[in-house]
């Protein structure tokens, strides 16, 4: 009842009035290459997870060179992501969905087990060409603003721009969580109760591609869950072998790395949207 009574609140508060403030401006999800039979009716949900580890010391001096230009990791590796996949939709600004913690503090939830969470919605506009840097700065204070006004969550947003839409469904079925700062999801303590993980996917309702960033051994872990009966398969192989080599190069600072326009990720256009 708490937590419906603050939801209820949520939609009139000054959140709500922000959000809709930007509804008739939105994009909708970005338009990745799907399957030809993805809408076949009684196709089995399948999914295929890529992975990506940034060991200790690249995460060093990844961190370093982000704290050179005012960035956290975070942004750096959020804007990685976003400009593959604007490289391989076929629009520069789409909605990403942003799980954010929501735990509340009703009484009796230190009892419980489970995620508690919501989500946000980020407006990434990469039509333009900047250095990476300075998309990194705007998709920083892009999210800094959402979490502010986080009291008005992203179904509720989706909602709005169904309205918007004449009733229309509109999803934002790439999600992009990042656990950077919350200790690792299976700690040693963990592993001594339970084990070692053998199998671990992300999967949701109208969530087609699913990325995390988690900490793993003291570097990063980076997670594509993808949807592979519904997006192609080869062309998110692709976009995520050019994800690993944006990221290296950010790592490293190779030449040019940081002052890479948007959507200069090489993407093949047979396998564009």
């Amino acid at each position: 009842a708490a937590r419906a009574a603050r939801a209820a609140a949520s939609r009139s508060s000054a959140d709500a009035r922000w959000w809709r403030e930007r509804v008739p401006d939105l994009p909708a999800g970005p338009a990745l290459p799907v399957r030809d039979d993805a809408e076949r009716a009684g196709n089995v949900p399948r999914s295929r997870r890529l992975h990506h580890r940034i060991g200790e010391e690249e995460l060093r001096l990844l961190e370093a060179a982000a704290r050179a230009r005012g960035l956290t990791v975070a942004a750096v590796l959020a804007t990685a992501f976003a400009e593959v996949v604007a490289a391989w939709s076929a629009d520069g600004r789409f909605l990403l969905n942003l799980p954010v913690l929501d735990r509340g503090d009703e009484e009796g939830l230190e009892l419980l087990v489970g995620e508690f969470s919501t989500s946000i919605l980020l407006d990434v506009d990469l039509r333009e060409e900047r250095p990476f840097r300075e998309d990194a700065a705007r998709i920083q204070q892009g999210v800094r603003e959402a979490v502010a006004h986080a009291g008005y969550g992203g179904v509720d947003v989706l909602r709005d721009l169904a309205r918007r839409d004449g009733g229309s469904p509109v999803l934002a079925p790439v999600v992009y969580t990042s656990a950077i700062g919350l200790g690792e999801l299976y700690d040693a303590s963990i592993r001594r109760a339970l084990g070692e993980p053998v199998w671990i996917i992300s999967q949701g309702p109208q969530v087609w591609l699913d990325a995390q960033v988690t900490e793993l051994e003291g570097g990063l872990l980076l997670n594509w869950d993808v949807r592979v009966d519904i997006l192609e398969a080869s062309a998110m192989e692709a976009a995520f072998a050019a994800y690993r080599t944006l990221v290296d190069g950010l790592v490293h600072e190779r030449p040019g790395a940081w002052d890479r326009p948007a959507l200069a990720v090489p993407a093949p256009e047979d396998v564009r949207a």
